[in-house]
């Protein structure tokens, strides 16, 4: 089958292949130099890294724009308004801004209750499992789900998380560090963990978070780097990561996103100096133990028993 050519596959599961190999020259990169990657590895997971998932109520985690609506909907409309309101209307304001008139209006406390509703999950995908067997030195996520923290122990014991807000020493554990904040500190003050989504938020994490993360950055020029779903748009982080990639003699660093746009991809290399892996979250894992291995086989995804399956979403 030639590699472009799509697979037909369910289209109500996650665990979608749209072709049977990998072969790009990104990910080629990535595969000839693995036992050196495997070793000084950073993974960083954006919106993407989260797709096909769904919350407690079994609806796809929302997007930006998604949650933009929502959270005008339910406060900032009269119940006459909810089913009929154009949302066009609000033209290109961004969550941010909707968010801080949401937060005047109502409360924090009420968008805190709708994102605990809208990003509460009971389980995680498989691929969110598989990343306790890349041995990252540092995880970071700008995603409010647990996805991450709900997959880390389903396939393996030997490797522990801990959630962090502040650059540390590693103690026998795999720092987890969301700058945005978590659903699990919906309570806490954006200082201390809590989510940041209204502009004041993202004011407060320029104003107290820029050293911290200037210095949570530092050496990862000299850390392979592993972008998956992240768009590079929040600019408070995106312009540190870009000050970082454009530095001379460090590693190469990739970007797992499943668009094949060749002027994207030249684009990355050009500014970013990352090379573009055309895949999901999902193939990237599974295309990647084919070519290296690096699962153990009671955790690669055709080996799964039921039992496995069912700690899972999307089985």
């Amino acid at each position: 089958m030639a590699r472009d050519q799509r697979i037909v596959v369910p289209t109500n599961t996650p665990y979608r292949l749209r072709f049977d190999d990998l072969r790009d020259d990104g990910f080629d990169n990535l595969v000839s130099q693995w036992d050196y990657v495997r070793r000084n590895l950073v993974v960083f997971l954006g919106a993407g890294a989260s797709v096909g998932a769904v919350n407690a109520d079994g609806k796809p985690l929302p997007t930006a724009y998604f949650l933009r609506n929502e959270l005008w909907r339910r406060f900032m409309l009269r119940p006459d308004e909810r089913e009929s309101f154009d949302f066009s209307n609000l033209g290109l304001m961004s969550l941010e801004h909707a968010a801080a008139i949401v937060e005047a209006h109502a409360s924090r406390a009420a968008i805190m209750d709708v994102l605990a509703e809208l990003f509460r999950t009971e389980r995680s995908l498989w691929q969110h499992a598989c990343l306790p067997f890349l041995s990252p030195r540092d995880l970071f996520t700008t995603n409010y789900d647990t996805l991450i923290e709900q997959g880390w122990y389903q396939l393996q014991q030997g490797t522990r998380l801990k959630e962090v807000f502040h650059p540390v020493i590693r103690n026998g554990y795999t720092p987890l560090y969301k700058p945005h904040g978590s659903v699990d500190n919906r309570d806490k003050l954006v200082a201390d963990g809590g989510v940041v989504i209204t502009q004041f938020d993202y004011y407060e994490i320029i104003n107290n978070r820029k050293l911290m993360l200037e210095h949570y950055f530092e050496g990862l020029e000299d850390k392979y780097v592993l972008f998956v779903g992240y768009s590079f748009m929040d600019f408070d982080i995106s312009s540190i990561v870009f000050d970082f990639a454009r530095r001379s003699n460090r590693r190469n660093w990739y970007a797992v996103f499943p668009r094949n746009d060749t002027q994207i991809k030249d684009m990355y290399l050009r500014r970013f100096n990352i090379r573009v892996i055309p895949a999901t979250f999902f193939e990237f894992i599974y295309f990647l133990d084919k070519a290296v291995g690096f699962l153990p086989s009671h955790a690669r995804f055709d080996s799964l028993s039921p039992m496995q399956k069912a700690a899972f979403q999307g089985f």
